[in-house]
């Protein structure tokens, strides 16, 4: 087979034998390494891109790993249970905290409580 080198228009085979070096093709492309560095980078992206975590993966690994707490979690439970070992309580429930709130707020009739006062004074 021949080259991969196009040829020349039709027209210019009638100028050529008239004006010798008017039509000479190129023995390379003139881009220089240009599509190889294109080609590099585009080959790095896409193994940056693959090697990532997608949210989708990072979502589904997350919500494993809750899962797998509360399992945890509730085998401790079954397991005081069966021992007799009643559940210990940390604090305050959250509408136990409400009512704490609202009932300040009512008593005093401020907006705010003097604990969110204090709070918002000391992060100035």
């Amino acid at each position: 087979q021949g080259s991969n080198a196009p040829k020349p228009h039709s027209c210019f085979q009638y100028l050529a034998p008239a004006f010798p070096g008017f039509y000479t093709l190129p023995p390379t492309m003139t881009r220089g390494n240009q599509r190889d560095k294109d080609r590099a980078a585009n080959l790095k992206k896409e193994a940056e891109s693959k090697k990532a975590h997608s949210t989708i993966k990072q979502a589904d690994s997350t919500a494993e790993i809750m899962r797998q707490k509360q399992a945890a979690a509730e085998a401790k439970r079954a397991a005081d249970a069966a021992a007799g070992i009643a559940p210990e309580k940390k604090g305050p429930t959250q509408a136990e905290k409400k009512y704490a709130k609202a009932l300040e707020l009512a008593s005093t009739g401020r907006q705010a409580t003097a604990a969110s006062v204090a709070a918002k004074r000391a992060s100035k």
